[in-house]
């Protein structure tokens, strides 16, 4: 009959031996570092939360736009924050992110950000979509007409 705390118990043999292989490649650290609220892009790093964006139409012909956003980064690690826009049609998409170098393990620090960023590129009369890290916005552009 096989016994709990028996030396010669195959599974608790196992079972000691996972333990200790664990351990090892986790360097003997037993704390655990909470996982960021932040996705990671396949490129290296960690994106911005978008929790608010505030379109500003710069006065100009054609139009110009700029977006207030705030909310939330991970900044454990020292790196570039980087700003990347794609536009198609009357859809842009922003990327806001911090660029960490792979194999880097930071420190667990999430802090509130304000930023403003110029959309590139102008803008025509028309509805257009703002995709900022997955935080979606509609924007309207057109002429004000009054009416008297």
């Amino acid at each position: 009959m096989i016994e709990p705390g028996n030396p010669a118990n195959p599974f608790e043999w196992l079972l000691r031996l996972l333990f200790a292989i664990f351990v090892s490649l986790e360097g003997g650290s037993f704390t655990s570092q909470p996982e960021p609220p932040a996705v990671e892009p396949a490129y290296g790093g960690f994106y911005h939360e978008i929790e608010s964006v505030e379109i500003r139409a710069l006065e100009s012909s054609p139009w110009r736009i700029s977006l207030h956003i705030a909310g939330h980064r991970y900044e454990g690690c020292p790196g570039p924050v980087r700003v990347i826009q794609q536009r198609e049609g009357n859809t842009i998409y922003v990327e806001i992110y911090q660029e960490v170098p792979p194999n880097v393990r930071c420190a667990p620090v999430y802090t509130a950000f304000e930023d403003d960023i110029l959309l590139e590129g102008s803008f025509t009369d028309g509805s257009y979509l703002i995709d900022i890290n997955g935080y979606i916005v509609d924007m309207r552009l057109g002429a004000i007409t009054e009416s008297g």
